[in-house]
């Protein structure tokens, strides 16, 4: 239909998702935002500036949990979904800025980097989901 976003069948409101996926696309290359350049990373798969993709990953984890905080500080609101998403962002591509993609010897992204980016995003969720549920009591 004409106007739809893809994957919808009307032509109804799109919530700014158009708009959010081609700015994602041109910030993290063609594979887009959804922490696909993290799971790349995490499959094995080569990924083009590693460091620059991890420092923007890192900085979308900001811009959210910043976002998040004034809202919770100055309107007494939050968003629990943001703030899960916002540390893993924070946590895993603030270690892929700093280890990059350090390379074994078949050419493969090495295990220790993906094991320490697997952590850290995945210490960031947990993180994430501890203090949404705290933050809801």
């Amino acid at each position: 239909a004409r106007g739809a976003a893809p994957g919808q069948g009307g032509a109804g409101p799109s919530h700014g998702r158009a708009f959010a996926g081609a700015a994602a696309t041109s910030a993290f290359g063609a594979s887009g935002l959804a922490g696909s350049f993290l799971l790349a990373y995490l499959k094995g798969d080569p990924v083009e500036k590693p460091r620059v993709k991890g420092a923007l990953g890192a900085a979308l984890g900001f811009l959210l949990l910043s976002l998040n905080c004034v809202l919770l500080f100055l309107a007494d609101r939050y968003y629990p979904v943001a703030l899960v998403f916002a540390l893993p962002f924070l946590f895993g591509g603030g270690a892929l800025a700093v280890l990059g993609q350090p390379l074994g010897g078949d050419g493969r992204p090495a295990i220790w980097g993906k094991l320490a980016v697997g952590a850290a995003s995945g210490f960031g969720l947990l993180v994430g989901i501890v203090l949404a549920v705290l933050l809801r009591i």
